[in-house]
């Protein structure tokens, strides 16, 4: 088995454990990629200093984000060109922050930067569907929506674009059951993230990186779908989202 955690913030991760008994543990739980996001100077830093196996890094300048000092566009746009980050994100809309002329400039700069440089988007979606949905009818960019936890009709109307669903904890509970079982899902893209470390429900440090090979268990709970079945789409998914081999 080959998992990829399809969202997670590794330099934030290792800050809150062990990080190299983490990875072990992941990894021998079959989990055996990591795309993980930079959303601060210091964070792209951290990810350039690194040599993982099976890592991969995006960057981009987040709606809310206000950890550390915000990437400028020039340095996005050289991560870009010098293939360092294999897409621009977690970048997009969120409903809490109020400047939504603001977040729409800045957005619109680093959804040029992914198209010149043919770079798919991390989007981080919170209200403004609308506005998602005139967005990637005008860029028509391929990418993942980060936390996807929204309804059946949601991913049929955006079932048109080339995007992946990212599924993490949010989505998986009882309360999404429809969802998980409906035909347009089992049949859509989809992907499992972790979302790690901001998948920690409390202050013990409990190995984040653990999530999607729980949550593959929790899908094929709650489905009909045996985890072998799951893990062939996934599997399929995940070549075709990240290239993987």
């Amino acid at each position: 088995m080959k998992l990829a955690d399809a969202h997670c913030h590794l330099s934030e991760v290792a800050k809150r454990g062990d990080f190299t008994v983490w990875l072990t543990e992941a990894r021998r739980k079959g989990i055996k990629f990591f795309f993980s996001n930079a959303l601060s100077v210091e964070e792209v830093d951290w990810h350039r200093q690194q040599r993982i196996e099976g890592m991969q890094f995006s960057a981009g300048i987040h709606p809310l984000y206000d950890a550390g000092t915000p990437i400028p566009l020039e340095i996005l746009n050289e991560l870009a060109s010098t293939k360092q980050i294999y897409a621009i994100g977690e970048i997009g809309l969120d409903k809490r922050n109020k400047d939504l002329p603001g977040q729409l400039k800045i957005l619109n700069a680093q959804l040029e930067i992914a198209r010149d440089y043919d770079l798919p988007v991390v989007w981080h979606i919170v209200g403004h569907l609308d506005v998602f949905y005139k967005l990637l009818s005008v860029w028509q960019l391929p990418g993942i929506w980060h936390g996807f936890s929204e309804s059946v009709e949601t991913l049929k109307l955006f079932s048109k674009f080339d995007i992946y669903s990212s599924l993490g904890p949010a989505l998986i509970k009882s309360a999404q059951i429809k969802l998980l079982k409906d035909d347009l899902f089992r049949n859509s893209y989809f992907l499992l993230e972790s979302d790690a470390p901001y998948n920690l429900k409390s202050a013990e440090p409990a190995n984040p990186l653990l999530q999607v090979a729980q949550s593959l268990k929790t899908i094929s709970a709650l489905t009909d779908l045996s985890e072998e079945n799951l893990m062939q789409k996934l599997t399929l998914n995940q070549q075709r989202a990240f290239h993987l081999r």
